[in-house]
C-alpha cells in the first residue's frame, strides 16, 4: 500500500532528525497518544520523557515543563504533537530559555506528518482523500434492520496492535458489516494479504469501494449483500470479523452459517468479535469456543477470539 510507504518515509524523516539523542514528547493530547503508540508498537521507539501542562492522566508518567531544567538540550530532541498555532509566546520564550530552538532541537509533528489530528485514518484521509471517520448511524442507512448498529471505524490501535499478534487472524479474512472498510484498510496496512468485506447497505458499499480504489487495493471484495443470505462463499474464508455490526436475528444467523460452512468445509475457523454482547450466541451451537479474551480500547474493552473445536 502506497499509503504505507508514505508514513515510513515520514516517520524515517522523524526518527533521522532524533538519531543519537534522547526525545522528549510535548503534548498528550489525541495526537500526543497516538505518537507515543506508533512510535513503540510499530517503529521501536521509546520516549525519554513525556510533557504536557494541563493533563493529567492516572497511571500516565506526565511531566511539566519545568522538568526540562533537568535535560541537558544539547542531548536532546523535542518532538511537538500539537500545531504550531498553539504555542504561545510565553511556551516559546520558555523553551528557547530552557535551550530548544525551532529546526534545531525542537519540531512540530504535524508540520512533518499531516496537519490533522495525527492518526492512521486520519492519514489516510489527508493522503489518499479516503473517507473512513464519519460515522453513520442507522437513521441514514438505505436499509431497514432493527438488529443494525451504527457504522463507525474500528479502535485503529488496538486493531493494529491485534493484526500483529500470532494466530488471531488466520488465512482469508472476512468483515462481515464492513461499513467504509475501515478495519479492511488496517489489516491491509498490517500485511494481512486477503481480506474481503460483506455490507448490506449499498451507499456503505461504494464508499468502502471507493476508499479500497483510493489505497490501490483492487483486489479487496466489497459484497453489497445481507449478511444472513451471504452463505455460497463463506467456505473461502478462514477468519471472521465482526466490529459489533449487527444483534439479534440477524447476529444468530450469521453464526449459525459459519457454523454450517465449518461443517461443509472442515478447516480451523477463527471468530473475532469486538465488543462482544452476544458471547453466548457464537458458544450456543457447540462449534465455537473461546481461546482468547484481548484487552483493547473497544467500547466494551474486550475482543473476543473464537476458534471451532
Amino acid at each position: 500500500m502506497k499509503a504505507v510507504e508514505s508514513l515510513n518515509k515520514k516517520m524515517h524523516d522523524v526518527i533521522k532528525k532524533c538519531s543519537g539523542k534522547q526525545v522528549i514528547l510535548y503534548g498528550y493530547g489525541k495526537s500526543g497518544l497516538f505518537m507515543e503508540w506508533l512510535c513503540s508498537h510499530v517503529y521501536g521507539k521509546q520516549f525519554a520523557l513525556v510533557i504536557d501542562d494541563k493533563k493529567v492522566i492516572p497511571g500516565a508518567n506526565i511531566h511539566r515543563k519545568i522538568i526540562l531544567d533537568y535535560v541537558d538540550p544539547e542531548e536532546t530532541v523535542i518532538l511537538v504533537s500539537f500545531r504550531k498555532e498553539r504555542m504561545t509566546e510565553n511556551d516559546m520564550s520558555q523553551m528557547t530559555a530552557y535551550g530548544y530552538e525551532e529546526g534545531k532541537n525542537l519540531f512540530y509533528l504535524k508540520d512533518m506528518i499531516i496537519p490533522d489530528t495525527l492518526g492512521l485514518y486520519s492519514f489516510l484521509e489527508h493522503e489518499c482523500g479516503t473517507d473512513f471517520l464519519k460515522r453513520v448511524d442507522q437513521s441514514e442507512f438505505d436499509y431497514e434492520s432493527p438488529d443494525a448498529t451504527a457504522c463507525g471505524a474500528s479502535r485503529e490501535r488496538s486493531l493494529l496492535d491485534m493484526c500483529q499478534m500470532q494466530g488471531i487472524f488466520n488465512g482469508k479474512v472476512l468483515d462481515f458489516g464492513c461499513g467504509k472498510g475501515a478495519a479492511i484498510a488496517i489489516m491491509k496496512m498490517a500485511g494481512i494479504k486477503e481480506v474481503d468485506g460483506v455490507e448490506q447497505s449499498h451507499m456503505l458499499a461504494e464508499i468502502a469501494r471507493d476508499n479500497m480504489k483510493k489505497l490501490g487495493e483492487d483486489m479487496v471484495a466489497i459484497f453489497n449483500e445481507d449478511a444472513t443470505e451471504f452463505t455460497d462463499l463463506l467456505d473461502m474464508y478462514d477468519t471472521f470479523y465482526l466490529y459489533d455490526p449487527f444483534r439479534g436475528e440477524t447476529f444468530k444467523k450469521v453464526i449459525k452459517n459459519i457454523e454450517e460452512s465449518v461443517r461443509r468445509k472442515d478447516r480451523k475457523v477463527t471468530i473475532v468479535y469486538a465488543n462482544p454482547w452476544l458471547h453466548r450466541e457464537v458458544e450456543a451451537g457447540g462449534v465455537f469456543k473461546l481461546v482468547k479474551q484481548i484487552s483493547t480500547e473497544f467500547f466494551l474493552n474486550i475482543v473476543n477470539v473464537y476458534e471451532n473445536e
